[in-house]
């Protein structure tokens, strides 16, 4: 029996072994990488929780077995689990036990003991069984937790690496940044160094020209003397061909014998140089004195007589082109020349309501060259200053005959008759204007020391004249012989001072421009889509369609540069159209307020009419304004400036930087404002015609009347490689003198242009 017992425990040791056998030969489980994803990565179990953890599994070993082994599989495909076998083992043995106690030839006592050791049997095979499902669920919550792990260290590890990578790209990004600060490092000393070596030449500069100005004894060198004294002579000699030219007009309001005598006389001692000439005209003042005696007698017929002979003189000799300078005059900077007068582009309509017309332009108003201006104007005087006293006129009060609410006050005020002008968006024409409005770019900061109108303010005078009744033909022309004054003289000089105003001026909203619009904002064109701004910008591509406009505007506010040019143009757009017209002095009393309204109703009357009967009416406006400057009311000045920079804030506030401070920008608005009124004095009491006319979007570049911003190139190869216009900024401007008998017309400043291809 004891042999049975050790061949039952050898059995039962036999199938744990083929068991473990079978499971180091099963083949391992290939890994899938998204198994890894989704394993549950709690910690491994221990103690009470294991033992539960192995007691759930032993009970149901054949649904947990299914992720064990192909053997495993095999078994459970079979429906033959652990258990089972043990208990049809058990119940064999049972019924082996039972048969021996019937079966005849055994004694009861060896069946009793064989039935004992089967007993034996059935209880080893049970314990090996419940050790052996022990043992396999052990191995699989080992397994599971191995796999666990594994997980984990995988995933740590790519974490790992994933920060690894990351910390390495920050150390180059760091290492590259560096690299880049050491360069602006090195290229700042550099700027120092340069910079410090510019300041040690500018301190030997200045030394040298102290040292300069110490040795001199007070009087200005040979050369300083030679140039005045030129200067001079080239003024004496334009002021004589002038006096020759103006002779004949001379002669047509003096008719009288001793006039036509004393015209003669003039006219002999500027040809002394023709000796034969010189003798013709002398022989012809003799006559002409001859006559004078008998003028008494029969002063009708003996006018005609002596007024023939000059009239039958061919005309003094001038220059071939009012653009071309005589030979003897000095070659002073001024701005390039148009050439001949003729028919130009069409103009394009401004963004804003008032076509410029009728505007004169000062010959020179810059301390520099103001003797030419002064020369023979009466508008100049000696006198003291008029704002170094009180106001002499009356608090401002509209008369009987106006309201000052009425629409005519109004900027944007145009008569019935007067079309609408097509591209605008601030109304309609103003009807006294001839000129097509234009704008200009950048401009800086006005000079403080002239006075605020640039010239001497005269004793105050008062207009009888334009107080008594509306305008009409017989008391327009007592008005323009009342006022018509004497030549203004235009030379190289004078226009180049015009143009060193103009570019202070956009100078200064350059300056503006660049600290508070500056910014591009790729959604600025669709957030100012509905404002009324939108039509303001839309008219400034005219004469684009308002899709085509619109795509154009977008593209140009997403650019800083561009749109520091669109901004510009506003700004100048409004202050041609508004600033620089005779309307925006309406206001500093009643009878200079009503002399500019009945101005206004003359000018409407002589568009398209030759420059003689235009140029008694900008001489009446200047001596308008020279009345309104000399007796302005103190709060006049501040009020205008408070309206202008008020407007002009409401339409370009859109434009601004989100972070621009609105305090800032008024200030500085202020200032391009008090700017803008001092050069409208100076425009509308010049007495001569100023042109401001806008280059339409879409034509060719001309280097003759334009001047690129973009692109960097010379302005002959963006004409000879035909680039067009894309934007412009500011206008162009000339201005024309019609005070002589021959029209002298001057290019002032170009257009700024930003082009396309």
């Amino acid at each position: 029996m004891a042999g049975s017992e050790r061949q039952s425990v050898y059995e039962s040791a036999d199938l744990v072994a083929l068991l473990k056998k079978q499971l180091e030969n099963e083949e391992p489980a290939p890994y899938q990488g998204g198994s890894m994803l989704s394993v549950d990565f709690s910690t491994p179990l221990g103690g009470a929780a294991r033992a539960e953890r192995i007691r759930q599994m032993s009970h149901n070993h054949v649904r947990s077995a299914l992720n064990l082994s192909r053997t495993t599989r095999q078994l459970t495909s079979r429906k033959q689990p652990a258990f089972e076998k043990s208990r049809f083992a058990q119940e064999i043995l049972v019924k082996i036990q039972h048969s021996l106690r019937r079966m005849p030839g055994v004694s009861s006592s060896e069946s009793g003991e064989i039935v004992g050791q089967l007993q034996e049997v059935g209880q080893v095979i049970s314990q090996e069984t419940s050790q052996l499902v022990d043992a396999l669920m052990n191995l699989t919550l080992d397994q599971e937790d191995t796999d666990k792990a594994v997980a984990r260290l995988s995933l740590d590890g790519t974490i790992l690496k994933a920060e690894m990578d990351d910390k390495a790209q920050t150390i180059r990004d760091l290492r590259a940044e560096l690299d880049a600060e050491k360069k602006k490092r090195e290229q700042a000393e550099l700027d120092v160094k340069k910079v410090m070596g510019d300041l040690q030449r500018l301190r030997e500069d200045f030394k040298r020209l102290q040292e300069k100005a110490t040795r001199k004894d007070g009087g200005a060198d040979a050369d300083v003397r030679d140039d005045i004294v030129k200067s001079l002579e080239d003024t004496i000699r334009y002021l004589e061909d002038q006096v020759n030219n103006r002779r004949s007009l001379w002669l047509m309001k003096h008719s009288d014998p001793q006039s036509v005598a004393r015209a003669i006389e003039t006219l002999a001692d500027s040809v002394q140089d023709n000796q034969a000439a010189h003798q013709s005209i002398l022989s012809m003042k003799t006559r002409a004195a001859r006559d004078a005696e008998n003028y008494h007698q029969d002063t009708r017929h003996q006018g005609g007589a002596d007024a023939r002979p000059y009239g039958e003189m061919a005309p003094p000799p001038r220059p071939p082109s009012v653009f071309q300078a005589a030979s003897s005059r000095s070659s002073a900077v001024a701005p390039p020349k148009f050439g001949p007068l003729q028919a130009g582009p069409p103009r394009a309509p401004s963004a804003f309501s008032h076509e410029r017309r009728y505007q004169g332009s000062a010959s020179s108003w810059s301390s520099a060259h103001g003797r030419f201006a002064q020369a023979g104007n009466p508008f100049f005087g000696n006198t003291t200053s008029s704002f170094t006293r009180p106001p002499t006129r009356r608090p401002y009060q509209a008369p009987t005959r106006y309201k000052p609410t009425a629409a005519e006050f109004q900027p944007g005020y145009a008569p019935e008759h007067a079309p609408a002008r097509p591209g605008t968006a601030f109304g309609h024409n103003h009807h006294h204007h001839h000129h097509q409005p234009s704008r200009e770019y950048y401009p800086q900061t006005p000079t403080t020391s002239r006075p605020r109108y640039g010239r001497p303010a005269e004793a105050t005078c008062s207009l009888p004249e334009y107080g008594s009744a509306p305008s009409s033909a017989g008391n327009a022309a007592t008005a323009r012989g009342s006022l018509s004054g004497p030549l203004v003289h235009m030379n190289e000089q004078a226009v180049a001072a015009w143009n060193e105003s103009i570019m202070d001026f956009y100078a200064m909203i350059r300056a503006f421009v660049e600290r508070h619009a500056n910014v591009p904002d790729p959604a600025m064109a669709m957030k100012m889509s509905t404002l009324p701004l939108w039509p303001v910008l839309l008219a400034i591509y005219h004469p684009l369609s308002a899709k085509e406009a619109a795509s154009y505007l977008d593209i140009h506010l997403r650019a800083d540069n561009p749109k520091c040019c669109l901004v510009t143009r506003v700004i100048i757009d409004y202050i041609v159209n508004r600033v620089w017209v005779p309307n925006a002095w309406i206001g500093s009393d009643d009878d200079c307020t009503y002399a500019l309204l009945e101005l206004e109703k003359d000018l409407e009357k002589t568009q398209g009419q030759p420059s003689a009967q235009r140029q008694p009416l900008l001489d009446r406006q200047a001596y308008i304004l020279d009345t309104i400057i000399k007796s302005e009311p103190p709060a006049f000045h501040k009020e205008k400036i408070g309206e202008i920079t008020g407007a002009l804030m409401a339409t370009i506030q859109p434009l601004l930087n989100r972070l621009a401070s609105p305090a800032d920008a008024y200030r500085d608005l202020e200032q391009v404002a008090d700017l803008a009124w001092d050069l409208s004095s100076k425009i509308l009491m010049s007495r001569l015609t100023f042109d401001f006319r806008f280059p339409e979007v879409g034509t060719r570049f001309s280097s003759q009347s334009m001047l690129p911003i973009w692109p960097a190139l010379d302005p002959t190869e963006l004409q000879a490689k035909h680039w067009r216009v894309a934007l412009v900024t500011t206008p162009v401007i000339t201005c024309r003198n019609d005070t002589g008998s021959n029209i002298s017309a001057h290019s002032v400043a170009l257009a700024d242009v930003y082009c396309m291809q």
